[in-house]
């Protein structure tokens, strides 16, 4: 194993936590049922199939343990292979990335949940003006 690889610089402004929530997306007459594998005050990452486009905007309907979070989201990205074996470090699950727009219910759910993940303040996640 080669320890001198250079490391990858992360792009990420907000901390992601590990996470296990049911969660639901909808866009036009479309629904997707899935779950969260990581969360951030930014967005997180959907197990799911990845049947929408980059670029659509979604509703979600994030369910954590004390209750719901609803918003309204981005798709930035999909990964519609999954890439590297199952049993690899590297292999990217089929699903989608979303950012959030806006948290329109539930974001001190979500910072109650960051609270108890974190060592670290974690900033506020978007919300209505």
């Amino acid at each position: 194993m080669n320890h001198n690889l250079p490391l990858k610089k992360e792009r990420r402004a907000f901390p992601r936590f590990e996470a296990s929530c049911r969660c639901w997306v909808e866009h036009d007459s479309l629904t997707l049922f899935g779950t969260v594998t990581n969360l951030s005050s930014a967005g997180f990452f959907l197990r799911t199939l990845p049947v929408m486009d980059a670029g659509a905007v979604i509703d979600i309907r994030l369910n954590m343990e004390a209750g719901d979070v609803l918003a309204r989201g981005e798709i930035c990205w999909t990964n519609k292979e999954n890439l590297g074996p199952r049993d690899s470090f590297s292999a990217t699950p089929l699903g989608l990335g979303v950012r959030f727009l806006e948290i329109t219910d539930g974001a001190a759910l979500m910072q109650n949940f960051f609270a108890r993940n974190s060592i670290v303040p974690i900033p506020e996640p978007p919300s209505r003006d």
